[in-house]
């Protein structure tokens, strides 16, 4: 087993040296977070693009779906106005 006493005067200390492997981790994962985050740049473009492409297309809909109110409210007065009983037209005799 491993004894994990401290012998007397024996202190704690940072080494200075930094392994190479370290180094190349951490530069690697730097450019990896880099390029992320520009695909993510280019992700979010894109969608930004999109949404204001539907949002043209939202306000089209809107409009039509009060044209097809006001026609539907036509028809129904339409309706209205043929259901009712036609006087009969008098022919004036000769």
């Amino acid at each position: 087993m491993t004894n994990f006493k401290r012998r007397e005067g024996e202190h704690w200390a940072v080494d200075k040296r930094v392994p190479l492997a370290l180094i190349f981790t951490i530069a690697f994962q730097t450019i990896g977070l880099i390029v992320f985050l520009t695909n993510l740049d280019n992700r979010i473009t894109v969608v930004e693009k999109d949404m204001s492409a539907k949002s043209g297309q939202s306000e089209s809909i809107i409009r039509i779906d009060e044209q097809m109110k006001s026609l539907r409210a036509d028809m129904v007065e339409i309706k209205a106005l043929l259901r009712q009983p036609q006087p009969t037209a008098v022919v004036p005799r000769r």
